[in-house]
Parts: structure tokens; C-alpha cells; sequence
């Protein structure tokens, strides 16, 4: 009888430290973001989902500060825009300690010997929650803020909405016209020739 209850004890205590260490090793997580940080182009994050022991206890999980947040780069090129509070995304967790590398851009050791830590955080903002999720515009790539967009179809038209303005100078390749009537060689009526100049251009 002691030995039975011994190998029930013994293996109660190897479940319980299984979870324990399963509690501590995190892959990725839906966070929503509460602040950004524009200089350092990182947000802090509240994440949305509970941990919960083997006795259903609900174990919350602290937000996360100085997050680095994913923006569109790739060489010269970049799509930015600030992550504003409430927005959703994914955060996920890096193997390793990543302060080294997050401090100098360069290649570095850990300088902890933490694994899967929620102190290393990658926050990607766009993964969104069933009742938050976006209108969509089949066959087309779609630019918008909260009243404007660009819209780039599949058929080759483009699509623009908002207050245009251009800091340096338009060239058209080819005849460029508004509401039919031609910008390279429309003319204006009830004139006579000479060194006067007409009124403003009404399109």
C-alpha cells in the first residue's frame, strides 16, 4: 500500500512538473496592442489569451513592453503605418534571448539562457478576431484608411480616393483625360489669337 501511494505521488509530481515547464515555453499568442512607441517602433501588448493550470485555474499573463512591431520593408521600399490601440495581431516568441541582436542590428549570442520567454516577443498586426475583420475587395490589392484608399484591380484600372497632392512634378507618359475632355490638346472656344491669355482651364 505505501509503495502504491509512493509511485501515485511520484507521478502526480512528474505530471505537475511537466505542466509547469510546459507553462513556461510560449510559441505565439493573439495579442491586441495598448500603446506604440513610434521612435523605437515597438508596441505594448495585452495578451488574449489565459493561461490555465491542471486545476482550471486561470493564470493572467502581464502585458508585454518594448515589443518590436512588424512594418512592410523590404530594401529601399516600406509600407508604414502606427499601430493605434486595440488594434489585433500576433504575437510570437523567439527561441532564444533576442536583447543582443534588438540593441546593435548585429549577430549575437543570448545573453540569457531563457527559452520560448514571453520577454521575447515579435508583435504582426493584422490578424484579426471574427467580429473585427475587414472588408475585402476580391481582385484587386487594396490601400485604405478610415475614409481614403488606392486600389490597384486586376483588370488594370486604378482606383484613387481623397485629397491628391503631388510634391514634385506629374509627367504622363500618355494622353491623360478628365471627363473627356484632353489635357494635351484640348482648346478653348469664344477666343481670338493673340498675345492675351485665356481664363483658368475648366475641366
Amino acid at each position: 500500500y505505501e509503495i502504491f501511494m509512493t509511485d501515485i505521488n511520484t507521478t502526480e509530481l512528474n505530471e505537475s512538473q511537466s505542466d509547469a515547464q510546459r507553462l513556461q515555453i510560449h510559441t505565439a499568442l493573439p495579442a491586441r496592442v495598448v500603446s506604440f512607441n513610434p521612435l523605437d517602433q515597438t508596441v505594448k501588448v495585452e495578451l488574449m489569451i489565459e493561461q490555465v493550470n491542471r486545476k482550471g485555474e486561470q493564470l493572467p499573463l502581464p502585458p508585454l513592453v518594448d515589443v518590436p512591431v512588424k512594418m512592410f520593408s523590404y530594401g529601399s521600399f516600406s509600407i508604414t503605418a502606427a499601430p493605434k490601440e486595440g488594434d489585433e495581431g500576433l504575437a510570437s516568441f523567439s527561441e532564444r534571448c533576442i536583447d543582443g541582436w534588438w540593441e546593435s542590428g548585429r549577430k549575437s549570442i543570448p545573453l540569457d539562457i531563457r527559452f520560448h520567454d514571453l520577454s521575447d516577443a515579435f508583435f504582426d498586426g493584422g490578424y484579426k478576431s471574427k467580429p473585427n475583420a475587414l472588408m475585402f475587395y476580391p481582385n484587386s490589392l487594396n490601400i485604405a484608411g478610415a475614409s481614403n484608399y488606392v486600389r490597384l484591380n486586376e483588370d488594370g484600372t486604378i482606383e484613387i480616393k481623397g485629397a491628391t497632392t503631388f510634391l514634385d512634378n506629374v509627367t504622363a507618359p500618355d494622353f491623360v483625360t478628365e471627363s473627356g475632355i484632353s489635357l494635351n490638346d484640348h482648346k478653348h472656344g469664344g477666343v481670338q489669337s493673340g498675345g492675351s491669355d485665356t481664363g483658368p482651364s475648366k475641366l
